[in-house]
């Protein structure tokens, strides 16, 4: 059958390795060639079932043929290919994702697994030490999932003011906690919260005190020591309040030394006793966007009473794509060398600086650069998280006949589309964001601007 037949990974290596649709893997975002395969494979399965049982199942040559024609039509007219060079590792809405996690994700959309939640509920808990965790379908709906549990019959969920903002997509979380019904005390100020905040607080009516980490740059007021009174304030009551720790940005590899601030590993901050922790699987875990919560069997169980897991559940393609992503985490070097947003953190600077003396020398052989130089800088983790940052090599490009601005607009209107920083009279390239196999590209569009000689 069609289902078994395309759900063999080798199969799928041996397509994506033709020289007919590599260089697609490198024009387009690897997950809409997987989608372009899929749909091909889904047309074929279609016509069998129309057809006498003898029909022949294409083979490799004849699917490729059928694969190129479709992705022609993609390039044509599908969204143009975005090469990020603006100086941020995580951009919002980024979406790259290995090549194995895609394939795990195609072969679950293809309903060729067997994987279930238990069963990626038990690997992040062998490889993180958790008791239980629980996947939501976004890193939104596992929080609403927290506060609709914990801050039920008038207890009170304590809260930072700073953590009420407003999201990258306008949502407010005060509004949202307002709309659900849920009771909560906001401390400290706009952009501060101290540990005696917290404990003069907590009360018999507490029903969640969530803390979060700051990746601004500013103090946050916590520390190990403030995070121990409050679990001993906490323990101090009738009835056991979680304790929860909400993580914009997690790992599971170490990243030691690399970011200017440590990040957390999931495995460890659950060793510092939170009660709950709650994080997106993506971001620098590398994987689909789910809502990922873990910690202790109890509260847990709680939130699965409640049946939020119902309301919000994770699609068995992001499963997938969770349960692969984590595998490969066990293993700390094959993480770095798969999974994208670990490559760019894991990438020398060594190697950022020969990226940029070759393109140096293919960029100043074009008449739209007056100038292009080499220069060292910093990256940032994201656009809400500008406190922590990694060494970067730039590339400075001056344009002959625009102004920086205008040249900038020019190329990030593609395709594809380049996006830059823009530095005084300078466009900047941040090598360390803009993946190595984008380098010929960014060539090719800079070079595709000139104007023809006059003849």
């Amino acid at each position: 059958m069609v289902k078994s037949f395309f759900s063999s990974i080798q199969y799928v290596n041996e397509l994506l390795s033709s020289p007919r649709i590599k260089p697609y893997m490198d024009r387009l975002h690897p997950g809409a060639v997987m989608a372009t395969m899929r749909g091909v494979i889904d047309d074929i399965s279609g016509e069998m079932k129309s057809v006498a049982s003898e029909w022949r199942m294409p083979d490799v040559p004849d699917l490729v043929e059928k694969i190129v024609a479709r992705l022609q039509v993609v390039v044509e007219t599908g969204p143009s290919l975005i090469l990020d060079a603006q100086g941020y590792l995580y951009s919002s809405g980024q979406r790259d994702l290995a090549l194995p996690v895609l394939e795990e994700m195609v072969r679950a959309f293809d309903a060729s697994t067997d994987l279930d939640e238990a069963m990626v509920a038990t690997l992040i808990c062998r490889i993180t030490g958790a008791e239980d965790a629980i996947l939501f379908s976004g890193p939104r709906q596992a929080e609403m999932a927290i506060y609709r549990t914990f801050g039920a019959n008038r207890n009170r969920i304590l809260i930072a003011r700073r953590d009420l903002r407003e999201t990258e997509d306008g949502v407010r979380t005060e509004s949202l906690l307002r709309n659900m019904g849920v009771a909560f005390t906001e401390l400290g100020c706009a952009d501060k919260v101290q540990t005696e905040d917290y404990l003069g607080a907590i009360s018999r009516r507490t029903g969640l005190v969530r803390l979060a980490m700051d990746y601004t740059g500013r103090d946050s007021g916590l520390d190990a020591r403030g995070v121990k009174a409050i679990q001993e304030a906490l323990d101090g009551l009738d009835v056991k309040v979680p304790l929860h720790l909400h993580l914009d940005y997690a790992s599971l590899i170490p990243l030691d030394g690399l970011l200017s601030r440590p990040i957390p590993m999931l495995g460890k901050i659950l060793d510092s006793g939170f009660d709950l922790v709650s994080c997106s699987t993506g971001q620098l875990i590398g994987g689909p966007a789910c809502g990922l919560i873990l910690g202790r069997k109890g509260p847990l169980e709680k939130i699965r009473h409640c049946g939020s897991e119902l309301l919000f559940p994770a699609h068995y393609a992001d499963l997938a794509g969770v349960y692969r992503t984590f595998s490969l985490s066990q293993n700390s070097e094959e993480a770095s060398l798969k999974i994208p947003i670990l490559q760019k953190v894991n990438t020398s600077m060594a190697n950022l600086r020969n990226r940029g003396a070759r393109l140096l020398g293919q960029l100043q052989e074009l008449p739209v650069v007056e100038q292009v130089s080499i220069m060292d800088g910093e990256s940032k983790l994201a656009r809400d998280a500008t406190g922590i940052t990694i060494p970067t090599c730039l590339l400075r490009l001056v344009p002959s006949r625009k102004t920086a601005e205008q040249f900038a607009a020019s190329l990030a209107k593609g395709p594809p589309s380049l996006l830059t920083q823009v530095d005084g009279g300078a466009l900047l390239l941040d090598l360390r964001t803009l993946s190595p196999k984008c380098d010929s590209l960014v060539v090719d569009l800079l070079a595709g601007l000139t104007p023809p000689a006059p003849v």
